[in-house]
């Protein structure tokens, strides 16, 4: 058997090994982002956060600490 190897998106946190919340989000804190919320959807920590004065949402997947690729969006 053949499996396919979901592609994989950038680093976010380095070491392709499980990650969790609370990495998520101090990582994102410490990257200067505020009012960081953090929920597990699915394989993905969904984090949503301002910084700049933007509010922003990322996708990192708890499995491999990587954001998820931009053909990986489920969301249609």
């Amino acid at each position: 058997m053949v499996f396919a190897e979901p592609s994989k998106g950038p680093v976010f946190i380095a070491g392709d090994q499980p990650v969790t919340e609370d990495q998520v989000r101090q990582k994102l804190q410490s990257d200067g982002w505020s009012n960081v919320q953090v929920v597990r959807d699915g394989r993905y920590l969904e984090a949503i956060g301002s910084k700049n004065d933007q509010t922003t949402r990322v996708a990192v997947d708890a499995q491999t600490g990587r954001l998820r690729a931009a053909d990986d969006d489920d969301d249609d």
